[in-house]
């Protein structure tokens, strides 16, 4: 069994960083550039904190353009990145900037690493969803 550490977001007032985090998902989080420069500071100025970073999932953040992706090449053992339905448009020069600071290059489909059909809820979180899941129900069959 692995050891988990905690991760908390520096700018939600606590700088508790990492360096066993290998996978982080932060999709739909309000994420823009300015959260991308705070999160990689402590491995881009001090070499520390998430330098292990394997996967990394940004999708849903349509605040993060092409400017904040830049900070993103600090991850040098990134092997993963999504970044659907980022207001980042992918381009050639971008693609290349990938390519050549960060090692990945641009998957012709969804990979499975960014995946949630075999995520397991549990917990409160369960009874969250459930409740959801009953009011979509509910509300496609109601005639506006």
């Amino acid at each position: 069994m692995s050891e988990f550490t905690p991760f908390v977001l520096p700018f939600c007032g606590s700088h508790v960083f990492s360096s066993s985090l290998v996978h982080l998902s932060l999709g739909d989080n309000c994420l823009s550039d300015s959260g991308l420069r705070k999160l990689t500071a402590p491995v881009r100025v001090m070499k520390r904190g998430l330098g292990n970073l394997q996967r990394l999932d940004l999708s849903c953040n349509p605040m993060i353009c092409a400017h904040g992706i830049g900070y993103l090449s600090c991850f040098s053992k990134l092997q993963s990145l999504d970044l659907s339905a980022t207001g980042v448009k992918l381009n050639d020069s971008l693609i290349r900037m990938l390519k050549d600071k960060v090692g990945l290059i641009r998957a012709d489909h969804p990979l499975e690493d960014f995946s949630h059909l075999n995520c397991k809820t549990e917990g409160w979180a369960e009874q969250v969803l459930y409740l959801k899941s009953i009011l979509v129900i509910s509300l496609e069959h109601t005639q506006i």
